[in-house]
């Protein structure tokens, strides 16, 4: 959750790639400004990131094109623009050999999200499940790094679901709290209101308290939101 030396570093990075001209380091250092601009809620500014990001990998950053396209899907899902969200998590020449890399499982993270805004939580389940089950064989378990057990919990929740729904969002809350970051925590704590918590409004409550020793100004506000 230190997202002012994230942004830093990539900063640093960023003036690094305009002063040796390289297209492809520039991509690469507007990637995860891109992540800290989104948890901070500055949705402009991570659009453009995202669009440098995906064009760097497009002229030589090949590796990085799904990840890339990914948060570029998410900065447009954040600001209701669902077609784009979903070209954007179409690879060109379709899946083979791209879902061999690491940034594939952020791409079927985001077009599950696109899946569960557009209101099909069968398939938002079905790739959210896929995703975690890509993540698990790469050793991705900590949720402040990729939380798609809250949302598959929500799709699981929206298909009826509801025990599996409960399960993966008491894990995904098990994990943020042995990492301890308050993004992940205050993601989970809500997940876990939304699918079937005993006392939900307590529970909001107590993750709202949670984002605000958080940078994580969307969701705070998202939680915010939840609790009316």
């Amino acid at each position: 959750d230190d997202l002012e030396l994230a942004e830093q570093t990539a900063d640093r990075a960023l003036e690094l790639a305009r002063a040796r001209g390289s297209v492809v380091q520039a991509a690469a250092a507007c990637h995860p400004r891109t992540f800290c601009n989104l948890r901070r809620g500055r949705l402009e500014s991570a659009l453009a990131d995202a669009r440098t990001s995906v064009e760097g990998a497009e002229r030589g950053w090949g590796a990085g094109l799904p990840s890339g396209m990914s948060v570029l899907a998410e900065a447009l899902l954040e600001r209701g623009e669902l077609d784009e969200a979903a070209r954007h998590c179409a690879l060109p020449g379709g899946d083979e050999g791209w879902d061999r890399g690491i940034g594939y499982i952020w791409l079927l993270d985001s077009r599950a999200r696109v899946a569960l805004e557009r209101g099909d939580a069968d398939a938002a389940l079905a790739t959210f499940l896929r995703c975690g089950e890509l993540a698990d064989q790469a050793m991705l378990t900590n949720p402040s790094v990729l939380a798609w057990r809250s949302g598959a919990a929500q799709a699981a929740a929206r298909t009826g679901a509801e025990d599996q729904a409960r399960e993966l969002a008491a894990r995904e809350l098990q994990l943020a709290l042995d990492f301890g970051t308050p993004r992940a925590i205050g993601v989970a704590e809500r997940t876990v209101a939304l699918v079937g918590d005993e006392d939900p409004v307590e529970r909001l409550r107590h993750a709202v308290e949670v984002f605000e020793s958080s940078p994580a100004r969307l969701e705070h506000a998202r939680t915010l939101v939840e609790l009316g």
